[in-house]
C-alpha cells in the first residue's frame, strides 16, 4: 500500500512516491481501492479480474454480530450495505424534469434532503435513508440492499421514440433568450406573466400540451412525454457497527423501512406518474403512487419480490378470519354465561349429595399449569413478535428467544405428558369409547345447551377414570393430534429456517409457515376461551373446577343409577 499524497501538495517532478505508509496510517484508515479482482470468499475461483470485490472479501461477518439473532438468516437475506449504510450524506438526486430547461437547455433538478442549492456552500445537507430492494449481488446470491431511486422525466420524438435533447428543448421553448409569450402564460402561477425558479415546471396536462405543440412547430413528429425510474445501488457511506442501524424495529414492524414510502418527486410533470425504466428493474415489484402533497412515492412489495418479513408481512385474511373466531366463542359463552347467571337468579338451586374424588394427582396438576402458562405466554410473544409496531415497550429480539425457549418447553413438556399418559394406561382416558358414544354426546350437548339452565345434574358422572365426556374427548383428541403438532411442526420450522433452510423452502417458506403459525394460534385462543368458562360448568360454584387443578380433589355428584347414563349401559350389558 503506497503513500498518496494530495495533487496541490505534491512536488510537480514526482511522478511515483515510492513510500508506503506506516502500519499506524493504514490501521487508522486502510485504502479500499480494491474493487477490481476476484475475490476468494464465496466466489468461484474463475471469476473474471474485472468484477467487483464484496465486503465479504475481506471481512468475516459471521465472527461478529454476536448481538443479532439469526445471524446466518439475516447473512443470507441482506448485504451488508443494508445496515451499515443507514444514511445517505450526500447531494444524490431525486428527480430530473427535462420536461422544461433553463436557456442554457439545463433540467431542473431535485435532490434528496438537501435544504438549498448543494452545488454551494451555504447547502445544508441532512441525509436520508437509502431504500431497501433486492439486488443480484456477486456471486448471483440475492440479498436486499440500499439503493436510490432516480426519477425522470423527458420528451421523446419520432417512431422510434427518440429522446429530445435539452437544447432541442430550448431551441423550442425559448425566443430571444426568454420563454415563448404563449409558454410563459400558460405556466405563470402567479399572475406575474412570467416562469422561473420553482415556476418553470409543468403542473398539468394542459401546459403540457402547450409545450407539445411548440415542439411539433419546430418539426418533431409523434411528440409524447416519457418518464422512468432508475435505481442505483448505494455501496459508499459505509459505517462501523457503533452506527450501523441494530434496531429490529428498523425492518420489523409496521413502521418498518422495507414499508416506508421513499418518496421520487415533490411534483409529477404533466400529471404523469414515473414508471420503472424495464420489467427486471427492482422498482418493479413495488408500488408507485401519487404522494400527498402531489407528487409520487414507492412502497417496496416484499411478497412481490420473494421475501416475508416477520412483524412486517402477512395475510390480513388470516388474522380477520381468527379474530373472528376469537370474538364469535368469547360472544357465545358471554351470552351462555348471562343466561346461566340470570336462569340461576329465577330458580332455588338444591344441589344433590356430593362426594370428594382425588380426581388429579401432582404430575398431572403441574404438566397442566406449566402447559397452560407456555401456552398463554407463547400466544402473547407471538403477538409482539407478529406485531412490534404495536407492542413497541417490548424488546422484539428477546421476545424472539423467550418464544423459542417456550416452544421447547411446550415441546418437552407434552411429549413428557404422551410418555406418561401411554406408560401408566391413562391414555384410554381421552379415547370415546364407541358403544353408546353418540347418545352420550347427544346427552352432553343437551346439557349444556339446555339442562344447566333449568339446574340438572350432568348427565354423566364424574370419575377418576371417567374424567372426560364425549365432548371433551372428541375436542382433546383434536387438539394433541392435529392442533398442537401442526402448531410444533410449522414453529420448529420457522425457528429452523436458518438450520434447515431448504426443509422449510420445500414447504413454502416463511410465506406459508408464518399465516399457518398464526392461525393456528388464534384457534389456541379460541379454545382456552372456551375451556376457561367450561371448568366454571364443572363444579357447585364457578370456581371449583379450577379448585381442583390446583389441589386435586374436586367434589363430584352422586348418581342414582337411573339418571347415570354410564350406570345404564352396564346394567343393560
Amino acid at each position: 500500500v503506497y503513500f498518496q499524497q494530495r495533487e496541490e501538495s505534491r512536488p510537480v517532478h514526482l511522478d511515483f512516491d515510492p513510500r508506503r505508509l506506516t502500519s499506524a496510517d493504514y490501521l487508522e484508515r486502510p485504502l479500499h481501492q480494491l474493487a477490481k479482482g476476484s475475490s476468494a470468499h464465496g466466489l468461484e475461483s474463475t471469476q473474471s479480474a474485472n468484477s467487483m470485490r464484496r465486503c465479504e472479501s475481506c471481512h468475516q461477518a459471521e465472527n461478529v454480530h454476536g448481538w443479532l439473532p439469526y445471524k446466518e438468516r439475516h447473512f443470507a437475506s441482506l448485504a451488508c450495505e443494508a445496515c451499515h449504510v443507514p444514511k445517505l450524506y450526500g447531494p444524490a438526486l431525486q428527480a430530473i424534469d427535462w420536461t422544461l430547461v433553463d436557456r442554457d437547455g439545463q433540467p431542473l433538478l431535485q435532490y434528496r434532503d438537501v435544504q438549498g442549492d448543494p452545488t454551494t456552500a451555504d447547502s445544508l445537507i441532512s441525509g436520508f435513508r437509502p431504500l431497501i430492494l433486492p439486488r443480484e449481488n456477486v456471486g448471483g446470491k440475492r440479498k436486499l440492499a440500499p439503493f436510490n431511486l432516480v426519477s425522470s422525466w423527458y420528451w421523446t420524438a419520432g417512431e422510434d421514440a427518440r429522446r429530445v435533447s435539452g437544447e432541442q428543448l430550448a431551441a423550442a421553448l425559448y425566443l430571444n433568450g426568454r420563454l415563448h409569450p404563449d409558454i410563459a402564460q400558460a405556466l405563470d402561477r402567479d399572475g406575474s406573466g412570467e416562469a422561473s425558479g420553482s415556476g418553470l415546471r409543468i403542473n398539468s396536462p394542459g401546459q403540457a400540451e402547450v409545450v407539445r405543440q411548440h415542439l411539433q412547430a419546430t418539426g418533431l413528429k409523434t411528440v409524447q412525454m416519457s418518464s422512468e425510474i432508475l435505481s442505483f445501488p448505494i455501496s459508499h457511506n459505509v459505517v462501523n457497527g457503533e452506527w450501523a442501524t441494530r434496531q429490529c424495529s428498523s425492518c420489523h414492524g409496521g413502521d418498518s423501512v422495507l414499508a416506508a414510502p421513499f418518496p421520487l418527486s415533490d411534483y409529477l410533470p404533466g400529471g404523469m406518474l414515473p414508471a420503472a425504466a424495464d420489467s427486471g428493474s427492482p422498482v418493479s415489484s413495488g408500488t408507485i403512487s401519487p404522494g400527498p402533497e402531489g407528487g409520487a412515492h414507492f412502497v417496496m412489495d416484499n411478497s412481490g419480490s420473494g421475501y416475508y418479513i416477520i412483524g412486517l408481512d402477512g395475510l390480513a385474511w388470516v388474522d380477520v378470519l381468527g379474530l373472528i373466531m376469537f370474538l364469535g366463542i368469547s360472544f357465545g359463552v358471554t351470552v351462555h354465561a348471562i343466561g346461566r347467571y340470570i336462569a340461576r337468579r329465577r330458580r332455588s338451586d338444591h344441589h344433590g349429595a356430593t362426594r370428594p374424588v382425588y380426581m388429579y394427582d401432582a404430575y398431572e396438576r403441574l404438566w397442566h399449569w406449566l402447559q397452560a402458562g407456555a401456552i398463554l405466554m407463547l400466544i402473547f410473544t407471538g403477538l409482539v413478535i407478529h406485531k412490534p409496531h404495536i407492542f413497541g415497550v417490548f424488546s422484539f429480539a428477546y421476545m424472539v428467544q423467550v418464544h423459542n425457549v417456550l416452544g421447547f418447553i411446550l415441546l418437552i413438556n407434552a411429549a413428557l405428558a404422551l410418555f406418561y399418559t401411554v406408560a401408566s394406561g391413562t391414555i384410554k382416558r381421552f379415547l370415546p369409547e364407541p358403544k353408546g358414544f353418540f347418545g352420550r354426546a347427544v346427552a352432553q350437548t343437551m346439557y349444556y345447551t339446555r339442562g344447566i339452565f333449568a339446574g340438572e345434574r350432568h348427565p354423566l358422572e364424574k370419575t377418576r377414570e371417567r374424567r372426560l365426556n364425549p365432548l371433551q374427548q372428541i375436542t382433546y383428541l383434536a387438539i394433541l393430534n392435529i392442533l398442537l403438532p401442526a402448531q410444533v411442526i410449522t414453529g420448529v420450522l420457522i425457528w429452523g429456517m436458518q438450520e434447515w433452510p431448504q426443509l422449510a423452502a420445500s414447504l413454502g417458506g416463511l410465506p406459508v409457515l408464518a399465516p399457518l403459525h398464526t392461525f393456528l394460534a388464534w384457534m389456541f385462543s379460541a379454545f382456552i376461551v372456551m375451556h376457561v368458562y367450561l371448568t366454571t360448568a364443572a363444579g357447585k360454584t364457578a370456581g371449583a373446577g379450577i379448585k381442583s387443578m390446583i389441589d386435586g380433589w374436586e367434589e363430584v355428584e352422586v348418581h342414582h343409577p337411573a339418571t347415570n347414563i354410564h350406570a345404564r349401559e352396564a346394567v343393560n350389558d
